[in-house]
């Protein structure tokens, strides 16, 4: 029988020895866990916000500067909404003495400037024996000191592409929206501007242009 001291100190070198192997092996393991770059960049983040707390709140302040410098977002206006397609067009008498000729007119009471609508109603008059056709498209202006400026529709406003045909001695409604809310209307002359064709447009390519004059008070 082998010496008892001889085999306690065996076993106190084995078991010494795989300690030592089981903390190599943490140690090991514990160096080869990738570093993540989401955590990375996190904490790189919250580093810098802390460090210059006035980064936040200038890019707040430029990004409302841009806002207010961004233009409205466009608008469409179209017959099915605007123009009333059921109105029926309305019969004009004809003798020998009325003039051959296109005009326009505007509807309704007289206009106050701290009372202007959203719409204004126009009427235009066919006293030709040509079909003629227009759209929806109009223009409003203002007359300061002598010049004309357009003052509707918004330049971000767009129009669908209808045509409306005005037969030989008849007239037909159309609306014209002002925009109050766009623009402050003001005491003083104004005019609506409307363009038409006739049927050999596709030939002439010529267009013609009419208005009429309003004042509000």
């Amino acid at each position: 029988m082998e010496n008892p001291s001889k085999l306690i100190l065996c076993l106190l070198i084995i078991l010494i020895y795989g300690c030592q192997q089981r903390s190599d092996t943490g140690k090991v393991s514990e160096k080869s866990v990738p570093i993540s770059l989401i955590q990375t960049d996190s904490s790189v983040k919250k580093t810098a916000a802390d460090d210059s707390p006035g980064m936040i709140a200038r890019a707040d302040e430029s990004n409302t500067k841009d806002s207010s410098k961004i233009n409205p977002l466009p608008m469409f206006i179209s017959g099915k909404r605007f123009q009333d397609l059921s109105l029926p067009s309305i019969d004009l008498k004809a003798d020998s003495s009325t003039e051959a000729r296109v005009s326009l007119s505007v509807l309704g009471a007289s206009m106050i400037a701290s009372e202007i609508k959203d719409t204004l109603r126009v009427r235009m008059y066919n006293y030709t024996s040509d079909t003629l056709t227009t759209g929806l498209h109009y223009t409003v202006e203002f007359q300061d000191q002598g010049k004309w400026n357009k003052v509707s529709p918004p330049e971000n406003v767009g129009f669908e592409d209808l045509g409306y045909g005005i037969l030989p001695f008849t007239a037909r409604d159309f609306l014209v929206a002002l925009f109050p809310d766009r623009h402050n209307y003001r005491s003083g002359k104004y005019r609506v501007l409307k363009r038409y064709h006739l049927r050999d447009y596709s030939r002439s390519k010529r267009k013609y242009e009419i208005f009429v004059e309003f004042e509000i008070e």
